[in-house]
């Protein structure tokens, strides 16, 4: 299976989506899409980003002069609880829940996700960061 790279951050931001209602009451905020307005200082919130960071030749090209091209990466996932309600244990829950969706799965068009892993960064303003860090790969036909 292949994907664009458009159909890749499509997929791969609905599993975010789809994990981020079990927190009804945290803002979500979008790498690429900021808003203007700082987050209510008293809520969790989530910032979802993807970043490719490797890609090269993964075939070599058939008759129709088309190849496979690898593109890897990382969803990074900062998940913020404010620190007078238990932000700690509270942001690391968010970032678990967003690990677990990830882990063991794919997407449709073939974007599969290894290593994921919590990572707790500490404070941050008026919240506990605890990241939630996902490795991507999948290959694009051009």
């Amino acid at each position: 299976m292949t994907a664009s790279s458009a159909q890749a951050i499509d997929e791969c931001a609905k599993i975010f989506n789809d994990a981020a209602v079990t927190y009804p009451t945290a803002d979500v905020r979008w790498a690429g899409a900021e808003k203007r307005v700082s987050p209510n200082p008293l809520a969790p919130w989530f910032r979802w980003m993807m970043q490719h960071t490797e890609g090269g030749q993964a075939s070599l090209s058939c008759e129709h002069g088309e190849r496979r091209w690898r593109r890897e990466g990382l969803i990074i996932v900062q998940c913020f609880a404010p620190l007078d309600k238990g932000g700690l244990t509270l942001a690391q829950r968010m970032a678990e829940s967003v690990r677990d969706a990830y882990q063991g799965v794919g997407t449709p068009s073939g974007v599969w996700f290894r290593n994921a892993t919590t990572q707790e960064i500490g404070t941050d303003l008026s919240w506990y960061n605890v990241n939630a860090v996902i490795q991507f790969n999948y290959e694009e036909v051009r």
